[in-house]
Formats: C-alpha cells, sequence, structure tokens
C-alpha cells in the first residue's frame, strides 16, 4: 500500500495479506492507494481513499482535592445577621460535592460552622456590638481543599433607647465675666439620660426686681448678654425644652454688672475735695481763736 504525507507519497506496507495498520500523525490528512502485485509484475492502483485521522486524546486527569477558594462575600444584615456567599472552584477533580463555612469571634472562638452542598449561608443571632471573621473550604471525594483567606465583618451595638420626654432643668448657671454693660454666663445641662429629642435653651434675665424677660434661645450652653447698664444688679434663670415639652426654670442666680471708671475716680475726688474744705474750715477756725 502506499499513502501521501503532506504532499509526499510514500510506501508504507507490503504483504499477502487484504489488510493492515499503519502509523499515522493526529489530524493529518492522508490518501491511501493499494496496488497488487505478482510474478508477472504491479498492477494498476486502486482509486485513492481520503482519510482523516482524529485528534489526540487528552491525558487523563488525576482526581485531586479543591484548591482554596476566594474569601466569602459578606453583607450584614440588621443587628444580628450576615449573609456569606461563595464561588465554586474550578479545578477540583471530581467537582466538589460539599462546603464548609467556619464562623469565629474576634477572640477567635468558632461561633458557627456549616457543612452542605450549598454556595451561600445567612448566619443568624450573632451578638451586636463585635467584629466576626468568616472562611470556607470545599472538599470531594479525595478530601478537604484548604481554608480560604478570612473576611470579616462588624455588626453595630444596638443603639440605646431614648424616650420621648421633655428635657430635664439645667444647672449650675456661673459667671465668666463681667463689664459695665455685658455679663456672660454658662450653664450645664440637666443630669439624666439624653432625650430622644433634641432640646434648646431658653434665658431670661430681669433687671433688679422687675419682670423677666427673654434674652436668648438656642442650643448653647453659654450667652452673652449685652447693652446692660453699669454697677446694675440682673436675675438670671434658664430652662430647656424639646418638641416633647419643657422642663421647669433652674434657680435664678443674681450678678452685677461693673461699676464705670471715671464715676469711680469721681467718687474719690469727691471725698479729697469734701476733706479740703473741712482742713481749710479747722485751719481758719484756730486762726480766728
Amino acid at each position: 500500500g502506499k499513502g501521501k504525507r503532506r504532499g509526499q507519497q510514500a510506501e508504507v506496507w507490503t504483504g499477502p495479506t487484504t489488510s493492515c495498520k499503519v502509523k499515522c500523525s493526529a489530524e493529518m490528512v492522508y490518501e491511501l492507494v493499494v496496488v497488487a502485485h505478482n510474478l508477472v509484475g504491479e498492477g494498476a492502483p486502486s482509486a485513492p481513499l481520503r482519510v482523516t485521522t482524529p485528534a489526540s486524546a487528552a491525558a487523563p486527569v488525576a482526581p485531586k482535592a479543591p484548591s482554596a477558594l476566594a474569601a466569602p462575600h459578606l453583607i450584614v444584615k440588621g443587628n444580628s445577621a450576615v449573609s456569606a456567599s461563595w464561588i465554586p472552584p474550578k479545578d477540583a477533580v471530581p467537582p466538589a460535592r460539599l462546603y464548609h463555612l467556619e464562623v469565629a469571634d474576634a477572640g477567635g472562638k468558632v461561633m458557627e460552622s456549616y457543612s452542605g452542598p450549598a454556595t451561600a449561608r445567612d448566619v443568624q443571632s450573632l451578638p451586636p456590638g463585635s467584629s466576626y471573621s468568616f472562611r470556607v473550604a470545599a472538599s470531594n471525594d479525595v478530601g478537604q481543599g484548604p481554608w480560604s483567606a478570612p473576611a470579616h465583618a462588624s455588626i453595630k451595638a444596638a443603639a440605646e433607647k431614648r424616650s420621648k420626654a421633655p428635657p430635664p432643668a439645667p444647672t449650675e448657671i456661673e459667671l465668666e465675666k463681667a463689664t459695665k454693660s455685658s455679663l456672660k454666663v454658662r450653664w450645664t445641662p440637666g443630669e439624666g439620660p439624653p432625650p430622644a429629642i433634641a432640646c434648646s435653651f431658653k434665658l431670661e434675665v430681669a433687671e433688679g426686681s422687675g419682670s423677666y424677660e427673654n434674652a436668648y434661645t438656642g442650643t448653647d450652653c453659654e450667652c452673652t448678654l449685652m447693652k446692660l447698664k453699669p454697677a446694675q444688679r440682673y436675675r438670671v434663670r434658664v430652662h430647656a425644652f424639646n418638641k416633647a415639652g419643657a422642663s421647669g426654670y433652674c434657680e435664678a442666680e443674681h450678678f452685677r454688672t461693673l461699676a464705670p471708671v471715671g464715676r469711680r475716680w469721681h467718687r474719690t475726688l469727691g471725698y479729697i475735695f469734701s476733706a479740703l474744705i473741712l482742713c481749710i474750715i479747722i485751719y481758719y477756725l484756730m486762726f480766728l481763736e
């Protein structure tokens, strides 16, 4: 038999039988021609037979355990739950059948473990106010693969419930600075749990024994009273309020503005002049005697 390989003709087999095996390369096209021989000579060749050899079969892959998975993807749900999901391995032979999830707190204590075929898991009832680490591994008939790198999630502590009630009354009104026309005062918010509703303050001032008038409304805990009379006594009180209501007034405090410098000098000069007149009178009385 003769065959063409890559454009060349070559004799590949000679024998008395009517069949044979010929070694060929994979993914090649061959034309086969058969010629009969006897003692007289060579006969006419047969019609060519075109044959294409198939691709070579892939080498069998040895079974192995899954490789390490990527760190799981985490979503925090509320104040006590985390949803974890992961991507299956692609190189496991045979494919992965089970997945193992391990959850540990900040101290390394395992809080929950899971083994099953799912690629997602909701972890419930985790104590709030702490951080947790999640890692996952896959296994098949060969064994369990290595653990993934850990993924971390933090669950915030539950917010403290605050009652919707009026704020407590402020305390300790103190004088920080006094001038002849102003008083700067500061007060302390009332003691107790902070209200759920933000509060403001209202400061009232009265001159001498007069009636109180509103002098300041705002959220600050200090105020400077301006355009006051010099050397005058003032009464000051303050209370807190919000949308739920108002507190009572704190105990009123009494503060006095400073006297003008000119008035103090004028009074001093008056004393000196009076003493001088008295000395002159005494001198003349003694001289007349």
